[in-house]
């Protein structure tokens, strides 16, 4: 969870194969755990990295929209926290969409990105792969949609997963 006063955005993007059917989704959280928002959007066919950069952007779009000032923002992608850290869009067919979240990261708010496991980014997993299946393009949800409320449930009780690092 976030600092107290700052809100948590959590994104991620998937795609069925390499350039298959892919979408992004992510969650925003209040620093008591509480949902504020969710989004889940179609993709249409696009690379795994393309729908996390995605994520990223609709995520800040929406917090943006939203009116917040000091956002967390936690990706499993490290690839894409080192592209936006180091300012190193990684390609041309990226540029477009990282310049996008560039100017977005240098208005007048606070941000925090970091790199999170995927096993601490379940409910932004689980709204990806519902924007990959989405028949319309965008859904914003203001309540939590059924298949992210246990997750959401086990995190607030700090149910955790193990995971294997290797050091």
């Amino acid at each position: 969870m976030p600092a107290s006063g700052w809100v948590c955005l959590n994104t991620d993007g998937a795609s069925k194969g390499e350039a298959g059917a892919s979408g992004c989704g992510g969650i925003l959280q209040h620093d008591n755990g509480t949902w504020l928002a969710g989004f889940a959007k179609f993709l249409g066919n696009t690379t795994a990295y393309m729908a996390e950069i995605w994520g990223l952007y609709e995520g800040l779009c929406l917090a943006r929209n939203l009116g917040i000032t000091r956002l967390e923002v936690q990706v499993d992608s490290e690839a894409l926290v080192k592209a936006i850290q180091g300012s190193n869009v990684g390609g041309n067919m990226y540029w477009n969409i990282m310049k996008k979240i560039q100017e977005l990261l240098n208005l007048d708010w606070e941000i925090r990105l970091t790199h999170i496991y995927r096993e601490a980014n379940r409910c932004a997993d689980i709204l990806a792969n519902m924007g990959s299946n989405l028949a319309a393009n965008k859904m914003i949800y203001e309540e939590p949609p059924l298949e992210v409320r246990q997750v959401l449930f086990d995190d607030f009780r700090g149910v955790s997963l193990p995971r294997v690092v290797l050091m």
